[in-house]
């Protein structure tokens, strides 16, 4: 098998539900020409037994068991562990909204082997329900002066800025 050109990086703790939205909404993804692999990285393996066990991932799918040391520890986990040439994290809960646009993107980061990251859009869903739109400005200072306007289920980052500028500080 080759490698793939995505991985999509899912950090879950004690949160099966979410896990599971995350998991189904990959589903469009398999009738695409996009080659991934999906990473879990568990920190509470004994809550999400059922979703993952529901049925076989048809994709290259790893689930990573670790004691829980944070969210930023468990990405960096998830970089060293995948192999893909863009990195996505989906953590539980996220979900995938729109294939097509996944497809844009990742076809993008092809064309243009210099940018190290894309950003898109994200659907952010409060706690009351409400639903909010956050999308990036045109550049990346923009986005992120003040107050930031990313967010990191709409990022994906070719995995060599890890090694160029480093991985997730832990202390946060």
């Amino acid at each position: 098998m080759s490698t793939p050109f995505l991985s999509v990086i899912t950090v879950t703790y004690k949160d099966p539900e979410g896990l599971r939205r995350t998991l189904n909404s990959m589903r469009p993804v398999l009738n695409t020409d996009i080659s991934f692999e999906h990473l879990v990285i568990d920190g509470t393996p004994e809550t999400t037994a059922a979703p993952l066990s529901a049925e076989e991932r048809p994709y290259p799918f790893r689930h990573i068991k670790e004691p829980p040391q944070g969210v930023y520890a468990a990405m960096n986990n998830g970089i060293e562990q995948s192999t893909g040439q863009i990195l996505w994290f989906l953590n539980g809960g996220d979900r995938l909204l729109d294939v097509r646009v996944l497809q844009k993107m990742l076809n993008k980061l092809k064309q243009q082997l210099d940018l190290g990251l894309m950003a898109g859009a994200a659907r952010m869903v409060q706690k009351t329900g409400r639903e909010r739109i956050r999308s990036p400005k045109a550049d990346l200072r923009s986005s992120i002066y003040g107050r930031s306007r990313i967010s990191h289920q709409s990022v994906l980052y070719r995995r060599k800025l890890f090694s160029d500028i480093g991985m997730f500080d832990t202390r946060y």
